[in-house]
């Protein structure tokens, strides 16, 4: 993720220095110099810049070359409007990194924010900063908030006047919902009677200012919304069509192929697995939604935020049917699990 961006100033070549991003300069004063930073979140499965959509509070932070906090800026909440920008004035010529998150504050428990520690200018250093998903004894249950985080590296000379720096952004935080459907009509499928659980062994919720991941414990997602799903009470359908859904959603961390975490769903009275999926493997079915040439999984798998799964069981036998399944609205038949 890490992006250099040269800043100098020649007032000779001023416009050119404008058009190319790298102007020139002369000493290692303080001059009178501004650098813009902009958000970009085009991470994502559409390409398309959405960083106000997803985020209404960002922070920016600037370390020097020794990894040193020398500025923070933090917005105030629901105060991004199109095009926002940050400012950041009085650097020395030298190297920096740029460092950013931002998230969404619909939520206000607690629980639902990554833990993000609190830097001090001129006591903080870059290995400070990481955010930590907040779950109770290795297992989450609380819808997240948006998070996401970016840094791009940039080289100051002195510049005098108005300079952009853009810092693009990778989304953290991942949304699933799982549906489940009678193989037939005329049975009835109960959320209350199954277990649902994303399983981590290897753990994902540590995540550094660089969108890596730090070593972490196992951990373990459950829904925080669960219903029975029921057609409008003005509809009536023949008895042989389909008319409940269990339905549960799901809030993670970033998704990591090389973790193969576990979409797990057991019956709740005998404890037995009905299902039990390599999720990366499983999502990766969709043939990453027409960009397989040019994507890895793995990029895939950081890009789409949202999936909505649909399966079918057969509700008396509790047995998987696993010859159609839908994934994001791709129709998928005739599966083998060669897993």
């Amino acid at each position: 993720m890490d992006r250099t961006l040269k800043i100098t100033c020649r007032p000779v070549l001023l416009f050119l220095a404008v058009v190319l991003a790298i102007p020139s300069c002369i000493d290692d004063k303080i001059v009178d110099c501004r650098v813009d930073v902009s958000f970009n979140y085009s991470y994502n499965i559409l390409s398309s810049n959405a960083f106000e959509q997803q985020a209404d509070q960002v922070a920016l932070y600037v370390f020097d070359e020794d990894g040193l906090l020398v500025a923070k800026h933090v917005s105030e909440e629901n105060r991004l409007s199109d095009g926002f920008q940050m400012q950041t004035d009085d650097l020395k010529a030298g190297n920096y990194r740029f460092v950013a998150w931002a998230q969404s504050t619909d939520i206000k428990e607690d629980k639902a924010y990554f833990n993000i520690p609190r830097l001090t200018v001129g006591t903080s250093f870059l290995d400070d900063l990481s955010y930590y998903l907040k779950r109770e004894s290795g297992i989450q249950q609380q819808e997240l908030n948006n998070l996401l985080v970016g840094v791009t590296e940039v080289n100051i000379n002195n510049v005098e006047g108005i300079h952009p720096v853009t810092i693009d952004l990778k989304k953290v935080t991942r949304r699933l919902r799982v549906v489940l459907l009678p193989y037939s009509g005329g049975t009835a499928l109960d959320v209350e009677d199954y277990v649902f659980s994303i399983i981590d062994d290897a753990g994902n919720g540590h995540i550094n200012y660089d969108y890596g991941i730090l070593p972490d414990e196992a951990i373990t997602y459950r829904p925080y919304y669960a219903a029975n799903v029921l057609p409008d009470a003005s509809e009536t359908l023949p008895p042989e069509e389909i008319d409940r859904a269990a339905v549960v959603e799901l809030n993670t961390s970033r998704l990591i192929e090389s973790h193969n975490p576990r979409l797990v769903i057991s019956g709740k009275k005998n404890g037995k697995e009905i299902i039990r999926l390599n999720l990366p493997w499983f999502l990766s079915l969709t043939e990453m939604e027409g960009h397989k040439q040019a994507w890895s999984l793995q990029e895939y798998l950081d890009r789409q935020d949202e999936y909505v799964i649909t399966l079918f069981l057969d509700a008396e036998e509790n047995l998987w049917m696993q010859n159609t399944i839908i994934i994001n609205g791709w129709v998928i038949n005739d599966l083998e699990l060669g897993m």
